[in-house]
């Protein structure tokens, strides 16, 4: 498992294929931005140590096209 910022960290599935997970209702700071490593450190700290089981509310995809915007 790996944590990219506050709210983004990448898990394992069983099948040991790699799942990018943002987590629900949390508003953390990018990593480039005040406090952004603090969060991260706090992230990792929480997940990597306790471990944690996720229940998926629902899959979106983040591809989006801005040339119709």
């Amino acid at each position: 498992m790996g944590v990219a910022d506050g709210d983004t960290l990448t898990c394992l599935s069983s099948e040991k294929v790699p799942i990018k997970v943002r987590l629900n209702q949390i508003d953390a700071p990018e990593h480039k931005q005040d406090f952004g490593k603090a969060a991260k450190k706090a992230l990792s700290a929480y997940f990597l140590e306790e471990g944690c089981c996720l229940r998926i509310l629902y899959i979106r995809n983040y591809n989006f096209n801005y040339k119709n915007r």
